[in-house]
């Protein structure tokens, strides 16, 4: 499918050379990493350095939309849906494709004889930008919405989003073969987009989320986004040539065992077929040549190198790891037994800087979906705002508990904040209850600190 993708493209941008900003769509010939975080037919530590990384940035997310009004709970279901799909949209941001970017793109699609709107969720490869505006802008794009193959034959279900000069963005679908060429096919689960052309005045926006990686290209202009491992191609190869080398090591050094024909049963044709005891792949049967003494049954097992391999190969992993910006992820180099949160969280600076980007580059893809879904909607902007939560993993939560109740002894805080904190999930209603609950502690001298009561 990736090929089929890539070939679809190449057609496309050769049908529409005299049309469009051909540059965009140049090859950079820094971003052709070997590794994709989904290739699997390999030791894969660029998926291994990606899983640490989403779990890192988003550990506790939570999106939501604030609005009192009705016409608005449509959205905030929406944005629940980019919470629940918050690792996918971000593994495909940073994850290794070329273009390494996510889009969600929203559609109508019939439910129970009502249009819902809901998310499509675009990876890289299916994504082509051929017009741009100066203030970086998308005025015009491609997006491959599904693919299907009958009778040895693809065909490409495509949507095209074009925002003129005046803001008006204009949306319409159509069906091409490999060569890119507009058909006309019968494929029935696509009727309801086939031939629909849509133009929605003066939004000013051009129709779905972007979510673009943060990942800087040192030296270099890229429209698209690049992969976290931008520019690793020469350290990739030596790591997996040292995991091959490792591979080797062991299979050359495992143990085996030559036992005598005279202890092995034989056939008719005088071949050992298996011996008086146990028998597996490291058992070979010999026969001695005669007036040679020796025992029965001799051994090689050398030496394994491995602790000289594993070192080498982990120095290639740091080196990988720095070349990301990112450090001591899939490596344990430093001994943390110890150190305060503060000290964690010095060490862990790349890192953290890593996480605050991706955490940026995920708000400002949220919003514009969800402006987006609201043009698609009529809900007007100023009836909605976006607001997001994250867990810090380098809090020391018992120290900012004893910093807020500080805060509270002088006044400086009420107890509603220090409830919030304990308990981010509550609703106002809980907190509102914890609240009674303490103060009717208090009322009855209940011999119990804020703290100790706040889980009571």
């Amino acid at each position: 499918m990736k090929n089929a993708l890539h070939n679809f493209w190449i057609a496309l941008l050769t049908k529409l050379n005299n049309k469009i900003n051909q540059a965009l769509n140049i090859a950079d010939p820094n971003n052709t990493s070997l590794i994709n975080a989904g290739d699997g037919d390999k030791i894969n530590f660029f998926a291994m350095v990606i899983k640490k990384v989403l779990n890192r940035a988003l550990m506790g997310a939570e999106f939501d939309v604030i609005s009192d009004s009705a016409p608005v709970e449509p959205l905030k279901e929406l944005c629940q849906n980019l919470n629940e799909n918050a690792y996918r949209i971000t593994a495909n941001m940073i994850g290794g494709n070329p273009h390494s970017e996510c889009w969600v793109v929203p559609a109508f699609v019939s439910k129970n004889g009502n249009q819902k709107l809901t998310h499509s969720i675009i990876s890289g490869d299916r994504i082509c930008i051929t017009e741009m505006r100066d203030n970086d802008t998308i005025s015009e794009c491609f997006v491959v919405l599904n693919v299907i193959e009958r009778r040895d034959k693809k065909y490409f279900l495509c949507r095209k989003h074009n925002l003129d000069d005046n803001g008006n963005l204009t949306i319409s679908y159509f069906v091409a073969d490999n060569e890119a060429n507009e058909i006309e096919a019968n494929i029935p689960e696509w009727d309801s987009f086939i031939n629909q052309e849509i133009t929605y005045q003066g939004a000013n926006h051009i129709g779905f989320g972007r979510y673009k990686s943060p990942v800087i290209p040192l030296n270099n202009e890229t429209i698209y986004g690049v992969p976290l491992n931008y520019s690793c191609q020469f350290i990739e190869q030596k790591l997996q040539e040292a995991a091959n080398l490792i591979s080797h090591e062991m299979k050359a050094s495992k143990k085996m065992l030559f036992p005598d024909y005279s202890i092995a049963k034989e056939d008719g044709r005088g071949n050992a077929i298996g011996l008086q005891y146990a028998i597996d792949g490291y058992i070979y049967p010999i026969k001695k040549k005669a007036g040679v003494d020796g025992s029965l049954i001799d051994e090689y097992c050398p030496n394994v190198r491995y602790s000289e391999y594993a070192s080498y190969l982990e120095n290639l992993l740091c080196q990988y790891q720095a070349q990301m910006g990112v450090r001591d992820l899939i490596t344990h180099t430093e001994n943390t037994n110890g150190a305060t949160a503060t000290e964690i969280k010095s060490k862990n600076a790349d890192n953290l800087a890593l996480e605050t980007s991706i955490r940026k580059a995920l708000r400002k893809g949220n919003i514009m979906t969800l402006e987006a879904d609201s043009i698609y909607l009529g809900i007007p902007r100023d009836l909605w705002e976006y607001d997001e939560d994250f867990k810090d993993i380098y809090e020391d939560e018992q120290q900012t508990l004893n910093n807020l109740m500080s805060l509270y002894n002088t006044g400086a805080i009420e107890l509603e904040d220090i409830i919030k904190y304990w308990f981010p999930t509550y609703s106002d209603e809980q907190v509102a209850e914890k609240i009674a609950r303490i103060n009717e502690a208090k009322a009855n001298d209940v011999n119990k600190s804020i703290e100790d009561m706040l889980n009571m």
